[in-house]
């Protein structure tokens, strides 16, 4: 019996050039919910356990990190070094102008209290 190998589409296919991640930030996080802060909560607990023994070294790595500053905002009380790895040129532009445009949004300081 013959089984033809059916093929799914990658990322590497997708659109990313004509991603919005300004129309994503404030669909996602315009006004933060209850299950955002779980998921900080939930996020920045796993992070702090993954730091075993005092003084341990965690370096972060967020690959995809687009218009979500969620994972890195969790990660910076126990990271010795973070990294965000972002391909999409829309998200790249998006995340160099959030970091140097301060202050952060009220949206992201909702998390960072």
């Amino acid at each position: 019996m013959s089984h033809a190998l059916k093929t799914v589409p990658g990322t590497e296919d997708a659109p990313w050039q004509e991603f919005d991640p300004e129309a994503y930030f404030q669909h996602y996080y315009g006004e933060p919910h209850p299950d955002d802060d779980t998921l900080t909560y939930l996020a920045a607990r796993a992070l702090r356990a993954a730091q075993t023994r005092p003084g341990r070294d965690l370096d972060i790595i967020d690959v995809g990190t687009g218009p979500s500053l969620i994972p890195l905002l969790a990660a910076l009380p126990v990271a010795t070094r973070l990294t965000a790895w972002e391909y999409a040129a829309p998200n790249l532009r998006w995340l160099q102008n959030e970091i140097t445009s301060p202050p952060l949004r009220p949206q992201w300081q909702h998390f960072w209290r």
